[in-house]
């Protein structure tokens, strides 16, 4: 089960982020966790506004919870391991299908990044090594994470 607190790990969240955090993120994960049948784990969700300008960023990030927030999700607790590809892939589905309407695949750390900031559809996006997105099609999308 993900922990509430693996949720908040850089600065104190407002009561209405923490309903966010509950709604959007928590229980769903929850959720997501039960089907793949594998640990999930968190490698960021909220950062205060404070700890992202702290590690010199514009505070600007989906992860302060201006709007829905934000998580950065794996089934490999650290870049240092080797993830699944297949469970991998499944994750992909399931995030998709979970509503999130930007994802983002980050190949060299494995991780999704997964937020609602798109209004308009769902988006794709594979990360370089600098944290640079670029937008990819579906297709190139699950074909990123078999490579």
């Amino acid at each position: 089960m993900i922990k509430f607190s693996e949720l908040i790990e850089f600065g104190t969240p407002t009561k209405h982020q923490l309903n966010t955090l509950a709604e959007l993120y928590y229980t769903p994960l929850n959720e997501l966790r039960k089907v793949i049948n594998v640990p999930l784990f968190i490698r960021s969700c909220f950062r205060s506004f404070d700890h992202e300008i702290l590690h010199g960023r514009g505070g600007t990030s989906q992860h302060c919870f201006h709007d829905k927030g934000a998580v950065d999700i794996s089934v490999t607790k650290s870049s240092n391991q080797v993830a699944d590809p297949s469970k991998m892939h499944e994750l992909a589905g399931l995030l998709i299908n979970a509503g999130f309407t930007r994802i983002a695949y980050y190949p060299i750390e494995q991780f999704f990044h997964c937020d609602y900031k798109c209004t308009f559809g769902k988006h794709f996006f594979i990360s370089d090594s600098k944290s640079n997105w670029t937008k990819v099609e579906p297709s190139e999308f699950y074909k990123a994470i078999h490579e």
